[in-house]
């Protein structure tokens, strides 16, 4: 089983209690031990990821937009995840919500992706002026990235 304890506080109490077994030290020097919260396990957000990325594959879009939150919420990358989610809620029909959450990003960092997906409910929405620009925004950037990579 795993446990929690402080770096220090293990050193330390080694130091202070060298004859004793691994187990034992710690409650001699008074350190109380705990479980790991689930987000302290290494790589815990590789696997919530690709628990996210199969729960779309599966079309379980809804179960992927609660795994991105949570991560959003406890990780950071915060508009990675929510963009993340903007295209699961699109995938799930829940499109002006995807919209919202785009637009939110795209003021603070656009991307193509958010650009692009953004632009797509727009359409769909016969807003073509608005889908316009947005895509026409998307097409500058993959332009400068051209343009930096030559």
């Amino acid at each position: 089983s795993s446990t929690v304890i402080r770096k220090n506080d293990l050193y330390s109490a080694r130091k202070q209690f060298p004859n004793l077994k691994m187990y034992e030290f710690p409650e001699e020097a008074g350190i109380k031990l705990r479980k790991p919260k689930y987000e302290e396990f290494p790589f815990q957000i590789d696997n919530m990821l690709q628990q996210a990325f199969n729960a779309e594959n599966n079309g379980d879009f809804l179960d992927a937009v609660e795994i991105y939150d949570y991560l959003a919420r406890n990780y950071s990358n915060e508009l990675w995840m929510h963009s993340l989610a903007a295209k699961a809620l699109y995938k799930a029909g829940n499109k002006k919500h995807a919209a919202n959450i785009c637009h939110d990003i795209n003021k603070q960092r656009a991307t193509i992706d958010t650009l692009v997906l953004e632009g797509k409910v727009k359409r769909e929405q016969k807003e073509y002026t608005s889908a316009i620009e947005l895509l026409s925004k998307a097409q500058d950037i993959i332009e400068e990235q051209e343009y930096l990579w030559m």
